[in-house]
């Protein structure tokens, strides 16, 4: 029994981008959590329109709370963070007008309004060692991209784990991710 040990080592240059956007209202957004708190809130969202890398990824969604009294604050920030081990940071203030970014943890602030730039680049692929022809090694075109359910998954599996030094983007594909996100167990 012979064993072979292959080593592929694919160096890529992937960037989270903050495309151009404007804020525009956003009058369907609609809270569940919020409204059974009884917290009033106007939906906006960004729009990155044909800056965004797909249609579909043009808008980022967020509510606009206003002031909020510390007890509201209080009541928002246990209901939207308290399922992660990584909790918003952001104090209250009587004078601050929040969002529902603000109740998030960290990794969905900080990815929110994003846009993973796909990437394509030429790599160095392992030789072929089916047929008797001396190894050879070819370059092949290998593009790095992110789907929105797999990366969904990453940010939530992220934002409720205690080690926030670094994000890993390794994400399911998303029949995978979608049926998790939307399974009877989520």
């Amino acid at each position: 029994f012979a064993s072979t040990f292959f080593s592929c080592h694919l160096i890529v240059h992937a960037l989270f981008l903050t495309p151009p956007s404007k804020v525009v209202p956003y009058p369907s957004l609609r809270l569940t959590t919020a409204d059974r708190l009884g917290v009033s809130y106007a939906g906006i969202a960004e729009d990155a329109g044909k800056a965004a890398s797909l249609p579909g990824f043009a808008l980022s969604l967020d509510a606009e709370f206003g002031t909020l009294s510390q007890t509201t604050f209080n009541k928002l920030q246990t209901k939207y963070c308290s399922w992660s081990d990584t909790k918003s940071q952001v104090k209250w203030d009587e004078d601050r007008e929040y969002t529902l970014l603000d109740f998030l943890p960290p990794i969905m602030q900080a990815v929110s309004g994003k846009h993973f730039q796909s990437t394509r680049s030429k790599q160095q692929n392992l030789p072929s060692f089916v047929d008797d022809r001396q190894k050879q090694y070819t370059e092949q075109q290998v593009l790095l991209t992110s789907n929105c359910w797999g990366f969904a998954w990453e940010v939530l599996f992220q934002a409720d784990n205690p080690d926030t030094s670094a994000m890993t983007v390794s994400t399911a594909d998303p029949t995978s991710a979608w049926r998790a996100l939307t399974g009877p167990g989520f």
